[in-house]
């Protein structure tokens, strides 16, 4: 009798419900879980592809765009387009750039 009370008390004495819901739809919260993590991963790994994709484009156009001024530049200096000044002209202004560049770069980094 004492052994009949303690498992009702510890809970050993119930019998186990049967299950309601069919398996697959007892699983189905984890499957919908593992859809979401899928696709996030889906979408995020298409995002930092169209990322670069636009970094390099954006890239291009402004190596294209200096690569204008600097023609343009030296073009009012005087120095036809396709001579050799003009390409040393060229060659200098990006040199400029370049030394700018790097200068404004340091002066932005953080102490």
């Amino acid at each position: 009798m004492r052994s009949q009370i303690e498992r009702l008390l510890h809970g050993r004495a119930r019998k186990r419900r049967p299950a309601i819901l069919p398996t697959w739809l007892r699983a189905a919260p984890e499957f919908a879980l593992w859809a979401v993590v899928l696709a996030t991963a889906v979408v995020a790994i298409d995002f930092i592809q169209l990322a670069s994709a636009a970094q390099s484009e954006s890239e291009l156009r402004n190596t294209q765009k200096l690569a204008f001024e600097n023609s343009d530049l030296c073009a009012r200096r005087g120095l036809r387009a396709g001579t050799h000044e003009h390409l040393l002209c060229t060659m200098d202004l990006n040199a400029i750039r370049a030394r700018e560049t790097a200068l404004f770069g340091k002066s932005m980094e953080l102490p």
